[in-house]
C-alpha cells in the first residue's frame, strides 16, 4: 500500500480534526484494556515492536487489579512489546512480552487516614499469546492482501509476572508482587472484503477473567488475596479511507473482591468505561493510535478516572 504525499497531508488534516473533537469529547470516553485492533491479525512471520505511553488518573493503579476506594493516584507508564505472528495448526497466532516502566505518585487509604506514596522503575513483565480457533488460517504475505476473513474467534492468554519494583513499606508501587493469569475469548468480525479494504469495520468482544495469587507481602502487613476479576471489552472501528481508522470503546470490569488475611475488605468492583480511539498508518509497516476515556458509572468500589495513551508499532 503506497501514500502519496497529498494523501498523506489529507490524512494528517483528519487526524487533527478528529483528534481535537476526542478531547472535545474527553467526558464521555473512557478505555483501560488492550484497545482496538490489538490483536490484529498480520502475515505469519511478521515481527512487531509497538511502544505505547500511558497516562492514568484515578483509584488505581494501572494493570495491578486493585482498587482503593479513596486513592487519587497518577500512574505514567512507557511499555514495550514485541509481538511475533506463528502458525499454530494452520490458524494464524501470535505470541507476545510487554516490558512496563514508569513512575507512580498519590495517596491511599492507610489505617490512620490517607499517605502519599510514590514509586518509580519497572512494572511486572507479561507473557502472552492469541491463538486462532477459527477463522483466520496462517497467511502468507501474498495471500494476507485478498483474505476475505469475516467472522474470527481465539483464546488469548497473559501471564503476569511478579518482577516489577515493589516494596512492603511502601503505600505504592509499580510491581503488584503477585502472579496474575487472564485468559479470554476474543470474537472479531471483520465486514470488508479483506484486512487491507479501506472500507474495513471491525467489531471485537473480548470477555475474559483474570485470576491472582496472594500477595504475602501487602503494604502494611499480612497477606493479600483476590476473587477473580472478570471483563468485557469491546471496540468497533471502521476505517475512514486507507490511513485512518476511529473506534468506540467499552470495557465492563466485576469481581475482584479482596481479602486480608483471610477477611473481606467487601470491595467487589462493579465499573463501565467507555471512550474513543483514533488510528493512523504512516505507510504499510509504521502506525500510532491514540486512545482517551472515562469511568461514566460504577459502585463504590469500581475504578474510577480517566486515562490517555498513545502508541506507535513497526512492522518487519
Amino acid at each position: 500500500m503506497k501514500y502519496t504525499f497529498n494523501a498523506l497531508s489529507q490524512s494528517l488534516r483528519t487526524l487533527s480534526y478528529i483528534f481535537l473533537l476526542l478531547l472535545a469529547c474527553s467526558e464521555i470516553a473512557h478505555a483501560q484494556g488492550d484497545g482496538p485492533r490489538a490483536y490484529f491479525p498480520t502475515p505469519s512471520g511478521t515481527n512487531t515492536f509497538a511502544a505505547y505511553g500511558l497516562s492514568v488518573s484515578g483509584n488505581t493503579v494501572l494493570g495491578s487489579g486493585l482498587v482503593d476506594r479513596g486513592a487519587s493516584v497518577d500512574t505514567n507508564v512507557l511499555a514495550l512489546q514485541y509481538t511475533r505472528t506463528i502458525d499454530v495448526a494452520g490458524r494464524s497466532s501470535g505470541v507476545f512480552v510487554i516490558a512496563p516502566l514508569g513512575s507512580v505518585s498519590g495517596t491511599v487509604s492507610g489505617q490512620f487516614g490517607q499517605l502519599n506514596g510514590e514509586s518509580e522503575g519497572t512494572g511486572d513483565l507479561v507473557l502472552g499469546g492469541v491463538f486462532t480457533l477459527t477463522g483466520v488460517p496462517s497467511l502468507s504475505k501474498q495471500s494476507y492482501a485478498s483474505f476475505d476473513p469475516g467472522l474470527a474467534v481465539g483464546v488469548l492468554t497473559k501471564l503476569t509476572i511478579p518482577s516489577g519494583d515493589y516494596s512492603q513499606t511502601r503505600a505504592l508501587n509499580l510491581g503488584a508482587n503477585r502472579w496474575s493469569l487472564q485468559l479470554g475469548i476474543p470474537v472479531n468480525y471483520y465486514f470488508g472484503s479483506s484486512f487491507l479494504d479501506p472500507n474495513l469495520t471491525v467489531v471485537e468482544l473480548l470477555p475474559s477473567i483474570t485470576v491472582f495469587s496472594d500477595n504475602p507481602s501487602a503494604f502494611g502487613g499480612g497477606s493479600l488475596s483476590q476473587d477473580p476479576l472478570y471483563k468485557i471489552e469491546a471496540h468497533v472501528s471502521r476505517n475512514l479511507n486507507q490511513a485512518i481508522f476511529v473506534s468506540l470503546d467499552g470495557l465492563w470490569t466485576y469481581g475482584g473482591n479482596t481479602k486480608t488475611n483471610g477477611v473481606s475488605n467487601d470491595n467487589k468492583q462493579n465499573s463501565l468505561s467507555l471512550g474513543a480511539s483514533l488510528g493512523l498508518n504512516l505507510n504499510k509497516k509504521t502506525s500510532i493510535k491514540f486512545s482517551y476515556g472515562k469511568v461514566v458509572s460504577r459502585n463504590d468500589s469500581g475504578a474510577d478516572g480517566d486515562m490517555f495513551r498513545l502508541s506507535f508499532s513497526k512492522l518487519f
